[in-house]
């Protein structure tokens, strides 16, 4: 029986997608885990690397015709599945033998809603991939790339020794195993959020439930990880990233 569905949703992803899913192959992911990759019409040469892994019974691939956004995707994938589980993965990750695994026992044991692994660069260096909520103040910092102030310190748990289990405000939707009854219970991601902000919103939203998410720091993933939005003049997915931290300070601070 497969008691958990990793959805990974690719757009443009050749560089990663082939890494991502043989790294999953070759691990003992599988061995409670189907694969769905969403493709949201990818124009780089991502569904060619795709049609390779079409056969495989593990794997079930869907090519959109127009890209729908990320979050909705990530939907297209949830509601597809009918696991105990949804692990929603980015394609520019690679998974460690047993982390699928650990994150799944984590969730077994604890009646949380959410947890993510320990995210590195692939130098070894760690992601601070767990995160208190943000505010406009730490928003307008990372804009401005000031990254070494007590609020950004703070706000991105430099201080937090990440070899700890802990429950947090929020974790990178690069990898989030989220509990079926929870998805059921507070809904699916939002869509009016097309990429960025989703997974503080859904964190958010957990939280308001009395539900928690815990960072797992047993399960190590390999995460390549750009801040695209913040690199040079804005663009699509700096104005993207703005519209959806405002929709989110909107909801947290003025609706909430």
């Amino acid at each position: 029986m497969k008691y958990v569905t990793i959805i990974i949703v690719t757009y443009n992803s050749s560089q990663f997608i082939n890494n991502c899913l043989n790294f999953l192959l070759s691990s003992d992911a599988l061995s409670i885990s189907r694969i769905i990759v969403i493709d949201n019409n990818s124009v780089d040469g991502t569904q060619e690397l795709l049609q390779k892994f079409s056969n495989m019974s593990e794997i079930t691939i869907i090519y959109n015709m127009k890209n729908v956004g990320y979050t909705k995707a990530c939907n297209q994938g949830i509601m597809m599945s009918s696991s105990k589980y949804v692990l929603i993965l980015n394609p520019d990750i690679q998974v460690g033998n047993g982390s699928v695994k650990r994150l799944y026992e984590y969730m077994e044991r604890y009646d949380v809603a959410v947890v993510g692994g320990k995210l590195m660069y692939f130098d070894g260096k760690l992601q601070y991939s767990c995160r208190t909520f943000p505010s406009p103040l730490t928003f307008l910092y990372r804009a401005l790339q000031i990254e070494n102030n007590k609020t950004i310190r703070t706000h991105l748990m430099y201080d937090f020794d990440h070899g700890e289990p802990r429950d947090v405000d929020w974790l990178l939707g690069s990898c989030l195993m989220i509990r079926r009854k929870v998805l059921d219970e507070i809904g699916f991601l939002d869509e009016k959020y097309f990429m960025y902000y989703s997974d503080v919103e859904f964190c958010w939203r957990v939280h308001k439930n009395n539900w928690k998410v815990t960072y797992v720091p047993d399960s190590e993933m390999f995460h390549y990880y750009q801040r695209q939005s913040a690199k040079g003049v804005p663009g699509f997915l700096a104005l993207s990233h703005l519209r959806s931290a405002v929709r989110f300070f909107v909801k947290r601070y003025i609706k909430a």
